[in-house]
């Protein structure tokens, strides 16, 4: 998500206590312009002690994360000795993790490793696959306010290539990757500003060179989320995208052979900023779930039977949601909803109830999450979840006690400004690690066990 947009969503409420307080003042001066000249004193004084508290309230978010920062070390971790490869020569930044509440249930350690040198800018959006068929796992990652998609090759042995860029027509926004046009080769889609989709080609090993980009007519706003999915089973894969400013829903078919038709626009809710899909009532057919920023709730498009997503059931989940995914949180083999929302600090779960929600679960003691990740951190068989905190230094992680219960988060140290994570085992330990973009680099959790 770009910082842009969370900070659109901050200065229209202090404009609006702005234009609330201006218009207070002026009625109260002009009903007082009579009175003595000690009450008027007296009047002037209450007046400059009610701007007081104005401008505090106006500037208490911004003192909030200064705070926040101010209070969490997001000092230059100590720089080791240059990791060598047979590609490159770069230095490695590390970490030891620490836990800031309470141990992780099991025996492993996690040191945090940065990747990349600056980047330059924030990176957004962070995904991992095997793009050259070499059998481990690449990572993509693409950066705010930068036309390029990049790509860090695995060597082994905890080492990747210096970054492989690609460059596409206008800003990018967001990034999934799949197997679009079932060639057994991972291909990479990428939501543009300016309304297209750019969808990076495999020629089998690791080359995007073929791009083929959407025509522009079909949005009328950027592209801030996409997901992958065969929506209408034919056994090819479908791209469903969401647009920050707009009000709609669109569904690009899958023809096969690179050709995309039938593009099918559905209303939505105010500000549709995640999306992703699963079949949430066991029927074998594919929800859509969105979530609405502007209206603190989340969608549920339902497919009527003949592919026909216009009907919605919404949620009220908390302030702010931005990010949302699907998994199972309470081993009942049934897609649990989980919802991470940006302003009120907290993560909203809504366990599955053959495919009702209104049964929630809330965790708390976050700073400004943006996202999320699921995986079997460690390894007992259930779903823990990843956070990383954007007015932080650190990743959160909660452990699922098998029944949907959450410990306290254990906080593991990264470089400033965490904002996305992926899961995978990098080093073929049999492992998960965690994938992280902050403010400039790429980083890595690697996890080792005895």
């Amino acid at each position: 998500m770009e910082v842009s947009t969370i900070k659109e969503l901050v200065n229209t409420d202090l404009n609006e206590k702005r234009i609330h307080n201006l218009r207070s003042n002026t009625k109260r001066t002009l009903e007082n312009t009579k009175i003595s000249k000690r009450k008027y004193f007296l009047k002037r004084i209450g007046y400059s002690i009610i701007g007081l508290i104005v401008i505090g309230a106006m500037l208490s978010p911004v003192l909030y994360t200064l705070l926040k920062n101010s209070s969490t070390d997001v000092s230059e971790p100590e720089i080791s000795k240059p990791v060598t490869s047979p590609i490159l020569t770069k230095t490695t930044r590390k970490v030891t993790v620490s836990t800031t509440t309470a141990p992780p249930f099991d025996q492993c350690t996690r040191e945090y490793s940065v990747l990349t040198k600056d980047t330059g800018s924030f990176i957004s959006s962070v995904m991992t696959a095997d793009l050259n068929n070499d059998n481990k796992i690449d990572i993509i990652f693409i950066q705010e306010s930068y036309i390029f998609v990049s790509i860090l090759f695995n060597l082994g042995n905890n080492k990747f290539t210096d970054k492989k860029l690609y460059e596409l027509q206008q800003f990018v926004l967001s990034l999934a990757t799949g197997d679009i046009n079932d060639d057994g080769y991972v291909d990479i889609i990428v939501g543009q500003s300016y309304s297209t989709i750019a969808i990076l080609w495999n020629d089998g090993h690791g080359i995007f060179n073929d791009i083929w980009y959407s025509p522009s007519e079909h949005f009328i706003t950027t592209i801030y989320s996409i997901a992958i999915a065969d929506i209408n089973n034919d056994e090819k894969y479908d791209i469903i995208v969401t647009g920050s400013s707009g009000i709609q829903l669109s569904i690009f078919y899958n023809k096969g052979n690179k050709i995309f038709r039938d593009v099918i626009i559905y209303p939505a809710g105010n500000q549709p900023m995640s999306v992703t899909v699963a079949d949430l009532n066991d029927d074998n057919k594919l929800e859509i779930i969105i979530a609405y920023a502007r209206t603190n709730t989340i969608g549920i498009h339902f497919d009527n039977g003949n592919g026909d997503f216009s009907k919605q059931i919404t949620y009220s989940v908390g302030y702010g949601p931005i990010y949302v995914t699907a998994g199972n949180i309470n081993n009942d083999t049934k897609l649990d909803i989980i919802v991470v929302n940006f302003f009120s600090n907290k993560i909203n779960i809504l366990l599955n109830n053959n495919g009702i929600f209104n049964n929630q679960t809330i965790l708390s003691n976050m700073v400004n999450p943006v996202s999320v990740a699921l995986t079997d951190y460690n390894n007992d068989g259930t779903n823990d979840i990843i956070v990383p905190n954007f007015h932080s230094n650190y990743v959160s992680v909660f452990f699922n006690d098998g029944y949907g219960t959450f410990s306290i988060p254990v906080n593991y140290t990264t470089y400033p400004s965490p904002r996305c994570a992926s899961i995978a085992d990098l080093n073929d330990d049999k492992k998960s690690d965690i994938i992280i973009g902050t403010e400039k680099y790429i980083g890595v959790i690697i996890t080792e066990c005895d």
